[in-house]
């Protein structure tokens, strides 16, 4: 895990134990701005649960979405495809690191 994701995770866990529902941030390459759409990185909190990459589906040189699944009573059943969230880097590191993982069978 990259220390930048390290520290990500570290803060997150920080702020939540102040239990607001989220946090906003400006982008670094933005200015402040009267309307902020589409300038402000968004995370919430409050809806969230732990799931588990099943596979992903391929594009170009990576992926397009990450299919996750969560663990329901000692079995692993599909949720969702995952497509938002991942910058082009994050998109590669992500993908760099499920490929040791791959199998034959998909899990869920």
């Amino acid at each position: 895990m990259s220390r930048w994701l390290q520290l990500l995770l570290c803060l997150i866990k920080q702020v939540k134990t102040l239990g607001p529902e989220g946090t906003v941030a400006k982008r670094s390459n933005s200015i402040y701005a009267r309307k902020r759409i589409g300038r402000l990185a968004e995370h919430r909190f409050s809806v969230e649960a732990e799931f588990v990459i099943g596979g992903y589906v391929a594009r170009g040189v990576n992926f397009s979405s990450i299919i996750v699944g969560e663990h329901r009573g000692g079995y692993l059943p599909y949720v969702k495809r995952v497509a938002a969230g991942f910058t082009p880097d994050l998109r590669d590191q992500v993908f760099k690191q499920l490929q040791p993982l791959i199998t034959g069978k998909c899990p869920l």
